[in-house]
């Protein structure tokens, strides 16, 4: 029997192949397929309020970038087995390590829906916890700090800032 630790590494070593469909100055869109629906990571720039440290300033852009994550044009929770879901997450993080990598944004901004497949507000407060805790993984591998997190009724907003 597998120990938890080894569950999770196997569970986000799925990856689904994706490629990138849309990029210029505006924007960027990833796509990539889960079964028969698509999924869709649509990152676009938002220059709203950003300070950037004087020691920073020749080093990173000064841009902030919005990221929407679709699977079969829905922003809810998939409804699907947790294999699927965390192969859908580690695929996710994929795409993100190569647009941070590409493009070097100081800021990042997205939510994690709580709200069901069947249209429900979740009452799961432990997804929220495990994006979280995944997310403030993610972000440390990545250069970034999780500089806030805003837990709403529907949603969970985070903002990753780079160190």
């Amino acid at each position: 029997m597998q120990s938890f630790q080894e569950f999770l590494v196997e569970a986000f070593t799925t990856i689904f192949p994706w490629h990138v469909t849309h990029d210029d100055a505006d924007d960027k869109v990833y796509r990539f397929k889960v079964d028969n629906r698509e999924g869709v990571v649509h990152f676009s720039p938002s220059y709203n309020n950003i300070v950037v440290p004087a020691h920073l300033s020749l080093k990173v852009p000064e841009h902030e970038v919005n990221v929407i994550f679709t699977i079969g044009y829905e922003i809810k929770v998939t409804g699907q087995g947790e294999n699927v879901k965390f192969s859908i997450f580690a695929t996710v993080i994929d795409i993100m390590r190569d647009y941070i990598r590409t493009n070097n944004p100081y800021r990042i901004l997205f939510s994690a829906d709580k709200i069901d497949y069947d249209g429900k507000a979740s009452s799961d407060t432990s997804r929220s916890s495990l994006y979280s805790a995944l997310i403030k993984k993610f972000a440390s591998n990545a250069g970034y700090i999780l500089e806030d997190e805003r837990n709403k009724s529907t949603e969970v907003e985070f903002v990753l800032r780079r160190k």
